[in-house]
């Protein structure tokens, strides 16, 4: 009875603490949002945007983007006021984060008058099981909703909030602050992007060899004989978003475009893809109404703005990333939004793309920048694919694209799709030609990052030893290149007694210490988190470095990875703190990094440290 007595007083006490916490929090809060109403002044019309990466303007960031369109179209000006933009999205972001970030500027920042933008949910888009009881109890609590958001973020279990359940919570925080909100539904590559197949399906021979067949009928043009074989095999293997989509194409040269819109939006409403649902869509459009928000249709607009209404690759660059012209389809449909909303006339409705080019500054350069981005996003596509056959082909695109906008041809490039293709006399070619391949440096350094990524290519293409260790060369002199990696030797000018980090066992050939152990694990880790980032997996990449730092803190390379990840969002708090331990971890009496390498740590700490006392305002967050 003591026990069950001392049990519920310990519970008690531990209530009453949380209690007194929350309310300490919100407290405070109230408190420092009143002071800074009591001290804000008129001044700019603030725009306030959230989302992920196509909010941010990938991959025309940060020079194009949705909010700078709308700053052109309105001449940078609302309610006689100087527009602002104030950019809260981040790539690889979802509505959690967004909900964290809009609240530390509402309820942290000197109030002003403004509007939020909403354009999120790419991230997200894959089914989820609707919020228990006790997610929502613990939603309402400030500090439990925030303590397991950071649980989370480090990895561990949380609770299961859906999509729509976290777009609420922004819709609610904004009300709150009496803030207008203009949100939109979302569009994607629903004709052009084809999502893969399953494994089941090319698993089986028999399956396998009916799936080549009907791609031969597709070929032929023998557009009725393949899609009876596309469903055929589904009907076999069960709602493969891959096969519905190939099948929807054949739809689509027959003439039956209702039909052929009807599985395309099923191919993509299986998620998976981070192309928007229907179900996405829906859930946007009950919350507008439920919230009395503006709402943007920017599905149907882009829908009015592709053949046949389904959107392709005229308006995206891959899945989901608009590119220029798409842009322009966004900021308008947001652009009519806003000023009905605001009562305030678009003032330049017909923006086109050449004026937004020429008033932005963007180069031809920067544009074959661009085709390479896409290159490489393809050529991690097609590395984990079952089917990898679609994004090679986008990949191939993309780089002829960049050696024309360029005009010089990419060596380093075709080295690395004829390796990710497995195509041995490409590679023969390419490495015959090494003089070539090694002056391309540019573009061996933007391959250099992955190098665990790289060196696996070069282990499964089948080369013999001699062409094998070639290739690894080159792989290697791309790490030496790269602005986020090191090569791996001895440093010049530092004491040579040190041990290089990357040597596999220790002195004398014992094997290694626990130690080292753990900065091994920590270094493949972060090698698989690095080319998680660059083949279009941003948080699952950021989450696997994260772990390689927890493994080892002394990794400065997860370090400044993680640093360059916050440094592209700007979210220079973070990217701080992460540049700092790179640096500290590089310049270490002990370590083995070379010279150029801690330079790179400290130019990169010195910019977050640059960056956050003249662009941020007190509390974090991304200022504006």
């Amino acid at each position: 009875m003591r026990i069950l007595r001392l049990s519920a007083m310990s519970l008690g006490a531990a209530l009453l603490a949380l209690l007194w916490v929350e309310l300490g929090l919100r407290g405070a809060a109230l408190a420092w949002r009143l002071a800074c109403r009591a001290a804000s002044r008129p001044g700019s019309f603030a725009v306030y945007v959230l989302g992920e990466s196509t909010a941010y303007g990938e991959p025309f960031a940060p020079r194009i983007s949705f909010p700078r369109i709308l700053e052109l179209m309105f001449r940078e000006r609302l309610r006689g006021r100087r527009l602002e933009v104030v950019t809260l999205a981040r790539p690889g972001s979802d509505t959690e984060a967004q909900y964290w970030l809009l609240l530390r500027e509402l309820a942290l920042r000197p109030r002003r008058d403004g509007v939020i933008l909403v354009y999120a949910g790419i991230n997200e888009s894959y089914p989820e099981e609707p919020p228990s009881r006790a997610d929502r109890l613990a939603d309402r609590s400030l500090l439990l909703s925030r303590l397991l958001a950071l649980r989370r973020g480090r990895g561990g279990p949380g609770l299961g909030l859906d999509y729509e359940h976290r777009l609420a919570r922004v819709l609610r925080l904004a009300r709150g602050c009496g803030v207008p909100v203009v949100l939109s539904t979302l569009a994607g590559n629903l004709r052009d992007f084809q999502p893969d197949v399953s494994r089941g399906l090319l698993g089986d021979p028999a399956r396998a060899a009916r799936f080549e067949r009907a791609l031969r009928c597709e070929a032929r043009g023998l557009w009725r004989q393949a899609a009876a074989l596309y469903e055929g095999l589904d009907l076999d293997v069960g709602r493969d978003p891959g096969l519905m989509h190939r099948r929807a194409r054949c739809l689509l040269e027959l003439g039956q475009v209702e039909p052929a819109r009807e599985l395309f939006q099923r191919a993509a409403d299986e998620g998976g893809t981070k192309r928007p649902t229907t179900c996405q869509d829906q859930a946007i459009r009950r919350l507008a109404a439920r919230f009395g928000t503006g709402l943007a249709d920017t599905r149907a607009a882009f829908a009015a703005a592709a053949p046949q209404g389904l959107p392709g690759y005229d308006l995206f660059f891959d899945a989901h990333h608009p590119n220029l012209r798409g842009y322009l389809v966004l900021a308008e449909s947001f652009a009519r939004e806003l000023g009905r909303v605001l009562g305030e006339p678009v003032a330049r409705p017909d923006l086109s793309e050449a004026e937004v080019r020429t008033e932005t500054g963007f180069s031809g350069r920067e544009l074959g920048g661009i085709y390479g981005s896409r290159f490489l996003w393809f050529c991690g596509e097609a590395y984990h694919r079952v089917d990898p056959r679609h994004p090679l082909r986008m990949a191939r695109r993309y780089l002829e694209l960049a050696e024309k906008e360029g005009g010089r041809p990419l060596p380093a490039y075709r080295f690395l799709l004829a390796l990710v293709a497995r195509d041995r006399p490409a590679l023969e070619r390419a490495l015959a030609g090494r003089d070539a391949l090694r002056r391309d440096r540019g573009s061996l350094g933007s391959i250099g990052c992955n190098r665990e990524w790289t060196s696996q290519l070069v282990r499964e293409a089948g080369l013999p030893e001699t062409l094998r260790a070639e290739a690894q060369r080159v792989m290697d002199l791309a790490a030496s290149l790269s602005s986020c990696g090191r090569d791996g030797q001895e440093p010049r000018g530092r004491g040579s007694s040190r041990r290089p980090l990357l040597a596999g066992r220790g002195p004398e050939g014992q094997p290694p210490s626990p130690q080292r152990r753990r900065f091994l694990e920590s270094k493949t880790k972060a090698d698989r988190g690095i080319s998680l980032v660059l083949s279009g997996r941003a948080e699952e990449g950021r989450r696997e470095l994260e772990a390689a730092l927890r493994l080892s803190p002394e990794n400065a390379e997860a370090a400044l990875s993680l640093c360059a990840w916050h440094t592209q969002r700007q979210d220079w708090t973070a990217a701080l703190t992460y540049c700092d331990q790179a640096w500290r971890a590089a310049s270490a009496e002990e370590s083995a990094y070379p010279p150029a390498f801690v330079d790179q740590c400290r130019d990169a700490r010195e910019k977050a440290q640059a960056r956050l006392r003249t662009r941020n305002p007190p509390f974090g967050g991304s200022g504006s």
